[in-house]
């Protein structure tokens, strides 16, 4: 009775050729599924990439005019005043910035979230400045990016989200790789079409070739926020660098 061996090129062809419809029905799903969020977490995302930069030049801008015979106080006594007001805080950081008149930041560190001060170098009150403002919109800001200013239910549908986005960007490598390794077929997935027509045709273009150039931060950005959003995700990252993730505290 002789053996007869299945033959295993057509079968894996037609698996793949299986495959690729379903993950492009998945790729595109999920795409229009999370598009809202992802939308949501990459304007956040942009907005918070100039956070500091744009704090910086409002607060440079804010000048205090020191009262008549008042000098400045110390560290000590606006380490003092804050914490009067804060109480809660275990440890105080007090940010002099080296420029006459400018205000003082003052950091309480404990439970409870504690804000920060901005206070008066001369008085020691609260002073709401244009750069207060600023820093209470990039808060909101902050929420939004991590759970759409709904702790909670918010952090999981981010965490959600990133986790679809890198699987639109690991099935979109394949969908990208074409049939046939030839330049005729490689070059408009990788260059714009000079020639192309107006509607799908232009759209599929620009789709491709906006894909291959941003894969790599793409990769990066969204396998780091899938490491930031999800515990087993950021304990195999350490692990597959033969680590041990370390204890938050």
């Amino acid at each position: 009775m002789g053996l007869h061996l299945l033959p295993l090129g057509p079968i894996f062809k037609g698996c793949v050729m299986k495959l690729r419809p379903i993950l492009f029905w998945s790729h595109l799903t999920a795409g229009v599924l999370a598009g809202v969020f992802l939308f949501i977490l990459s304007i956040t995302g942009l907005l918070l990439t100039y956070e500091h930069a744009i704090i910086d030049v409002f607060a440079k801008s804010e000048t205090i005019s020191a009262p008549a015979g008042r000098a400045p106080q110390t560290a000590d006594q606006i380490a003092g005043i804050a914490r009067q007001r804060t109480p809660g805080a275990m440890v105080y950081m007090v940010n002099f910035e080296n420029r006459a008149g400018a205000p003082v930041i003052v950091h309480p560190i404990g439970k409870g979230g504690l804000d920060e001060l901005t206070l008066n170098p001369f008085t020691g009150e609260n002073f709401a400045g244009a750069s207060v403002g600023v820093k209470a919109f990039f808060e909101k800001v902050v929420g939004w990016h991590r759970w759409l200013g709904v702790p909670g239910i918010g952090r999981a549908i981010t965490g959600a989200a990133n986790l679809v986005f890198l699987f639109i960007v690991l099935s979109g490598i394949y969908l990208w790789l074409p049939k046939v390794w030839k330049w005729v077929l490689l070059r408009p997935k990788i260059l714009f079409r000079r020639n192309a027509p107006a509607g799908k045709a232009r759209d599929y273009n620009w789709h491709h070739v906006f894909s291959f150039w941003s894969l790599l931060p793409l990769v990066l950005i969204v396998g780091s926020a899938v490491i930031i959003s999800y515990p087993w995700a950021n304990a195999a990252f350490y692990r597959a660098f033969g680590a041990q993730a370390p204890k938050q505290g």
